[in-house]
């Protein structure tokens, strides 16, 4: 770890810190003040010894003037293990909790995961362009996208889709679920559902659908509030990419992974 002072906070969520050394591109940050409160981001651009930092925080309340940046000299990272599986991750502030092993863990010890059984996963090492999500838009033939789900189940065993949040597009979608299971029996198929600025009562809905259709024991949903910075819509995506990619490196299951965003993608 090596410690800063020299901390600027420039427009809303970010900062810069100068005269800095051996620092690394996407590098876990924290800046504390002198009450103990803590932001936590991560580098975004390297100029001279200047390294630019992204927080994932409002700084209301936090004290500016007198603060030090820490940085971990590696990525935020984000313990996974099997226990994931039925769980819900809503906010981006609770997954920013600090982790009582490593301050550069995004951490849900405690609350949801099996220690024994927990790994590590560097939060910006899968990377799907938005491109290689298949659109569910509106009147779509679901035979048709499900033709394109096998050919891609040939030679992969990771599915991204997109939707807006409609109950006929999760109607759907769990259609394709249970369709592409009844065709891959041999197959192990989970899900991951990202949910972009949904209420609480569309949260509910959809997950009730997907009870409803016995998959909530497999299904792992990220929600992003809209009353979050929207800084943390990205760190939400890449856990929920990060995730998948843990069910399916790891576990060694086919991954269903949906986005639903309320404002379309």
């Amino acid at each position: 770890m090596i410690c800063y002072k020299d901390v600027q906070f420039l427009q809303e969520g970010v900062a810069t810190v100068s005269h800095t050394q051996h620092i690394q591109y996407l590098d876990a940050v924290t800046i504390q003040d002198i009450h103990g409160k803590k932001l936590f981001g991560e580098v975004v651009e390297l100029q001279d010894n200047k390294a630019t930092i992204q927080l994932f925080h409002d700084v209301k309340e936090f004290v500016v003037d007198d603060c030090w940046a820490v940085f971990f000299g590696k990525p935020l990272s984000f313990p996974l293990s099997p226990s994931v599986l039925g769980k819900t991750f809503v906010g981006g502030e609770t997954l920013l909790a600090e982790s009582r092993y490593n301050t550069h863990v995004i951490s849900y010890f405690s609350r949801f995961l099996a220690f024994s059984s927990v790994q590590f996963y560097n939060i910006h090492e899968k990377k799907v362009p938005f491109s290689h999500f298949l659109p569910m838009s509106d009147g779509f033939h679901t035979g048709l996208l499900q033709e394109r789900i096998v050919e891609t189940l040939n030679h992969t065993n990771e599915i991204y889709l997109s939707a807006q949040n409609s109950k006929s597009h999760i109607d759907q979608f769990i259609q394709l679920v249970n369709t592409s299971r009844q065709l891959y029996p041999d197959r192990h198929f989970m899900v991951v559902i990202e949910l972009i600025d949904v209420s609480n009562s569309e949260l509910e809905e959809i997950k009730h659908t997907v009870e409803e259709a016995g998959l909530l024991s497999s299904s792992v949903f990220f929600v992003y509030t809209n009353n979050e910075p929207e800084t943390r819509r990205n760190l939400v995506h890449q856990l929920a990419l990060t995730t998948t990619g843990y069910i399916n490196q790891t576990l060694q299951h086919s991954v269903f992974h949906l986005i639903i965003d309320a404002n379309q993608l």
